[in-house]
């Protein structure tokens, strides 16, 4: 009888390029969205876009760097937070990197 823990472990070639996925959709996804339109669809919702903090469109190096910089940030969740609250414009870790900030949007 096979046991948990050996089916566990024989996870197969696939396994390996799901977890590769799983890193590189959300990445993908902030990098898309933000470059394209400064915006997701989330942030859309809440009023709110990606500027420099001159109030400018950040340009596509900008938007790799936050992009990037989002999964060190998830896997130091407390301190990131942490960072948002003590930072004077409540920036994250990415937006003080790249000098932007996430702001409500203008209502035209």
């Amino acid at each position: 009888m096979e046991t948990l823990a050996k089916a566990a472990g024989e996870v197969g070639p696939v396994a390996p390029l799901l977890r590769g996925a799983a890193v590189m959709m959300p990445l993908v996804y902030f990098l898309a969205f933000e470059a394209i339109y400064q915006t997701t669809p989330g942030k859309t919702l809440l009023g709110l876009s990606v500027v420099t903090v001159e109030g400018d469109k950040p340009d596509f190096m900008a938007h790799l760097v936050r992009a990037a910089s989002r999964l060190p940030e998830a896997l130091i969740i407390l301190p990131y937070i942490g960072s948002i609250i003590a930072s004077p414009l409540n920036q994250r870790f990415g937006d003080a990197a790249t000098a932007t900030l996430v702001v409500r949007r203008r209502r035209d």
